[in-house]
């Protein structure tokens, strides 16, 4: 493993070169979120992997981190699949990483918040798919600053200051709209 030179000025993020071993054997050791169809999210650095080895010697900057984005795998982009396909196939990975950003909204509660979310059993977010044209969220993004705005493919991280699997996010969102108060949201999307 090896993080490579500095990517282009006009590309976020980083590359990191991961090898198993001759036969293919060696637990890359990250679990990943593939629901936006797109990209992977990652949603857990196992403590034995090679990428729990390649964050030992890498620079704090260049660390593959939980909510992180591997949004190219091999030279393939856009087809999250197609990209696990990789991780499972392929002797010597290599990955662009592109760090998480978070930021925090609060919005009125309307009894919904007028998105679409979709998460499966190991999320630690919840995939905004739709938003309204209406509602809490279209309401806040009208005033928000364009990189403040929820957008389709955004992922929210916590509610209300819970955070953990997105059935605890789904826990959290239904109370704090059945109780009919503000609701914050931690929105996630990789750094452009």
């Amino acid at each position: 493993w090896a993080a490579a030179p500095e990517p282009p000025i006009d590309r976020v993020g980083f590359e990191v070169c991961i090898e198993k071993d001759a036969q293919g054997a060696g637990s890359v050791g990250v679990r990943l979120d593939l629901n936006d169809g797109v990209k992977l999210q990652v949603v857990r650095v196992l403590e034995e992997g090679l990428v729990a080895k390649y964050n030992k010697v890498a620079a704090q900057d260049r660390q593959i981190r939980v909510c992180d984005f591997v949004t190219e795998v091999n030279g393939v982009s856009g087809d999250a699949k197609a990209m696990v396909g990789k991780f499972v196939q392929e002797t010597i990975l290599s990955l662009w990483v592109v760090p998480a950003v978070d930021f925090v909204v609060k919005l009125s509660n309307q009894g919904s918040l007028g998105v679409t979310l979709f998460h499966d059993t190991e999320s630690i977010s919840m995939l905004v798919t739709e938003v309204a044209a209406d509602g809490p969220v279209a309401a806040h993004n009208r005033g928000a600053r364009a990189e403040e705005q929820i957008r389709v493919l955004d992922r929210i991280r916590s509610v209300d200051g819970t955070s953990g699997k997105a059935s605890q996010l789904t826990a959290a969102l239904s109370a704090a709209l059945a109780a009919c108060r503000d609701v914050e949201l931690r929105i996630l999307r990789p750094m452009a």
